[in-house]
Order: structure tokens, then sequence, then C-alpha cells
């Protein structure tokens, strides 16, 4: 196990790689009362196809997040239930990019019991086809309680009108065809792929002695048996650089109408730490340029041109990068008009980009003290591959003047616009 200092933060973590693979991060925090933990895989929303050196596979849009239901399942305690049995709070997510299985616990005395808990339940999946067939109207039910909200159908919506064939236009968990369609043969194929320990990372914040923990998380892995693992890459879904569609209007049953306008960009050719950097570029552009910081904010809200429901996403990746701009009682086409405007003729302020750099970098620093948010955070980037120090540090060293560099990044011409209308009765 080895001691990593991170000097420029007064921040330090044990890590230590195990003979199967699996990656264990520590943090120490001697004076914390409560000890969290999070297990996850870079197995999320987005792997649907997948390959190895002699074989492809392509999996139902969803079956990241049914195996995430069915691994909470166990034949004589429900999972939730055994954790709360030693005072543990144990939740789940399946993102886009990850599932992540985390826990937090008050009691020190059950923190080792909770870990091989942890990693028990998540690395054994017992289901069979009777159980697989009586998940599917659970998650269904779930699916279609989720549509009856306007933000999941602006946001699937938007993605639909964006992509081509790249999975970000399905649901996270899928919808109801591609649950009905999921096997358990695909089910089971999906888990060793991805699953392996050598695939996930173990992040534990605890007051305990970290030589403790690592015992008893070799201890755990000692006395498993693992198939080889296979290596995986990410399938091509041969995604178009253009949208698939310039403008979608839906109906639905709400009262005031919504609109995106969202850009899709292409960030393939670059690294991956030069992609992060024009991210966080791209926040602080936004920002200055789209809040409070722009004098023109305050005259858009009285003039009635947005309301507090205005708000903006950016999200770059080597796989696909987007834009997006929403709001209330505005259409897509108007919110284009005004987003287009003010970056074509952005000026920007250095005083203010300093103000707004400080405050970035000091929510960073403050998340370090939120242990669970750390604890997410931190797990999320090691499964991205990101240094979670690093992007901090990104952020701490850039300049005023990249700014008009990466502002000519943005790609105002190939766009999508998407407007959810209030039902006409």
């Amino acid at each position: 196990m080895n001691k990593i200092e991170i000097k420029a933060f007064d921040e330090s973590y044990y890590f230590e790689e195990l003979d199967n693979g699996l990656k264990v991060y520590i943090f120490h925090r001697p004076d914390f009362n409560t000890s969290y933990a999070a297990f996850g895989t870079p197995f999320g929303a987005l792997k649907i196809k997948e390959r190895t050196i002699n074989e492809h596979y392509s999996f139902n849009p969803g079956i990241a997040h049914f195996l995430e239901h069915k691994l909470f399942e166990n034949e004589n305690l429900g999972v939730i239930a055994a954790f709360a049995q030693i005072g543990a709070n144990v939740n789940a997510f399946t993102s886009y990019t990850e599932t992540v299985y985390y826990f937090n616990l008050a009691n020190q005395n059950h923190v080792l019991e909770a870990l091989d808990m942890l990693l028990d339940f998540v690395q054994e999946l017992k289901i069979d086809e009777e159980k697989v067939q009586k998940e599917k109207p659970i998650i269904i039910q779930e699916l279609n309680m989720y549509l009856q909200m306007p933000e999941t159908k602006l946001l699937n919506g938007t993605f639909n009108a964006l992509y081509h064939h790249f999975p970000l236009k399905y649901d996270i968990g899928g919808d109801k065809d591609s649950v009905s369609r999921i096997t358990l043969e695909e089910l089971e194929r999906c888990y060793e792929l991805n699953y392996h320990p050598s695939n996930m990372a173990l992040v534990i914040i605890s007051p305990l002695d970290p030589a403790l923990l690592m015992q008893r998380i070799r201890s755990n892995q000692d006395r498993k048996n693992f198939k080889k693992a296979p290596k995986i890459y990410d399938d091509d879904y041969h995604e178009p650089k253009e949208v698939c569609q310039k403008e979608v209007v839906q109906e639905m049953d709400i009262k005031a109408s919504k609109g995106v306008y969202a850009l899709k960009l292409d960030f393939a050719q670059y690294e991956l730490v030069d992609i992060r950097k024009i991210e966080i570029g791209m926040r602080f552009i936004l920002q200055l340029l789209f809040t409070s910081i722009n004098p023109k904010y305050q005259k858009w809200l009285d003039e009635g041109v947005i309301n507090y429901y205005f708000g903006f996403d950016v999200n770059l990746n080597k796989d696909y990068s987007y834009l997006m701009f929403y709001g209330e009682d505005i259409q897509g086409k108007e919110l284009k008009d005004l987003v287009d405007q003010e970056i074509l003729n952005a000026h920007f302020d250095e005083k203010k980009f300093e103000e707004l750099k400080r405050r970035y970098i000091g929510a960073s620093f403050q998340e370090f003290e939120d242990a669970e948010s750390f604890n997410i955070s931190f797990i999320k980037d090691v499964l991205a591959g990101v240094d979670y120090f690093k992007e901090i540090k990104i952020a701490m060293e850039f300049d005023f003047k990249d700014l008009s560099r990466i502002i000519k990044l943005i790609d105002l011409t190939n766009y999508a616009l998407f407007d959810l209308k209030p039902k006409i009765a």
C-alpha cells in the first residue's frame, strides 16, 4: 500500500492495486465520525456495444441499470435491510458512464463488516429466469414514472435530436421495449465483462487505520476466485458529426412551454487532459455570459426574456460532446438567438474572471469537507480515467487569455432545437 501525497492541496491518500486488479483508494480522516465507501465500475448506460479481441457484443439499452437492480437482491435478506441492521445506509446509481454502489456508517465497530457486505453483494450475481422476468415490470413502471416528468422528456427529446446512433439518445433505464427484451444470458454476459475486479475501483474515507481496512479488503478478495478478465474495448457507433434533427416539437400535459438549444461538438481527436481544460474553460465562459455575473442577465429577467428556469449544461468527452441551453416560456429558436449573439459578441472582464475562478477553486476545496460528495466525485473521476486533483490544478492554472481561444471551439452551426409545448385540448 503506497501513500500518495498531494502537497499542493495538503492532501494524501493510500493506494493499492490488488493481485486481481482491484484498485483501492483510502483517505484517512481520523477526526471523522462517519465512514464512507464507494465501489464502482465504468459500466454505464452508454455501453451497449462492447468488443473483445475476438467478439462483438450488443446489449439492450437499460441493461446497466437492470444489473444494478438485480445486485441489490439477496436470497436471505435484502441488501438494504442487511446494511440497516448494522446502522449503515447503502445505495447505488447508474449514470451514462458508470455504476456505483456506496454506503455510509457512523458506527465504526461495523465498518469492516460493511466493507465485506459491499464487496460481497456486488461481486456475486445470483439471478435466474424467474427473477429476471419479475424485475421487468418493476423497472418499466419506474421508467413510466420518470417519463411523466417534463425534464426527462426535455432531456431525452434533445438527445434524440442530437444523436443518430450514439446511445445518449436512450434513457439511462432504457425503455419499455428494450427492458422487455433483456435476457438472463445478456445480464450474465454484461456482468462477466464489466464487473471483474480489474475493471473496478473502491474508494474509502474513514477514521479507521488504513492498514486495517486494507487488510480486510485483501482478505475478502483472497477468498474469491475470478476468471481471467477479458480485455474490453468500446465498439464504434459510427455516429455522424451532424445532428440527427434540426428542429423537433413535442406536446405534453404541462402548463408552460419549455425550449432547448443544443450544440453537438466534436473533440474526438483531443487528448483527455486537453478536453478537461476546454470543458473547464467553457464552464467559465458560460457563467460569465449567462449568469448574474453578466449585467445583461438581470435585464433579460426584467424584460421576461428568460426566467429563473433558464440554465445550461456542458459535457465534453472523446466519444460525445455537447452544450445545452434550456428555458421556460421561450422557444428553442429564441434561445438560439440569445445565446448566439452573446457568444459571437463576447467580451470578457478579467477581474470578473478571476473572481469566478477563485469561487470555482473554493468550491472544489469545500468538497473535501463534504465526504459523501467527495467520495462520489473521486470515484467517478477514477472510473473515467481522470485525476481528481489534476482537474482542480487545471482550473487553478487556467489563464484569462485561454477564454478567447476556447470560445472559438464552439461550433454554432451544428445545433438542434427542441420545443416541449402544452398539449392543446
